[in-house]
């Protein structure tokens, strides 16, 4: 799965991790994955490590995180944001995302 995180030609600029540093004592405290790299099929391709027979829709917006002494400031929401502005300048329209229904404050965010 780590190999797949990686960028695959013609698809550099479509691929990005979102992280939030503390201004104070510089730790990330905050982070998500923004996926609009258009997949190769694995019929097309059997032996790319980028080949797939995942097919997701695209961008993917995932792994959004939080630590836990700082949330309550915004962090989320700030990176959803810029999530959903960078998918506007790879001229996407909608992003993608999943969540467990029983995770109740994630759904919050996203509604």
């Amino acid at each position: 799965r780590l190999q797949n995180n990686f960028p695959y030609p013609g698809n550099e600029n479509r691929h990005m991790y979102l992280v939030c540093e503390a201004k104070k004592d510089k730790k990330v405290v905050g982070f998500c994955d923004i996926d609009a790299r258009i997949p190769v099929k694995k019929k097309e391709n059997p032996l790319s490590p980028f080949a797939s027979t995942i097919n997701r829709p695209h961008p993917y917006f995932s792994d959004l995180t939080v630590d836990p002494n700082y949330r309550r400031k915004g962090i989320a929401s700030a990176l959803v944001e810029e999530g959903e502005r960078l998918a506007k300048e790879m001229n996407c329209q909608e992003m993608y995302l999943g969540v467990a229904s029983t995770n109740t404050v994630a759904l919050n965010l996203y509604s």
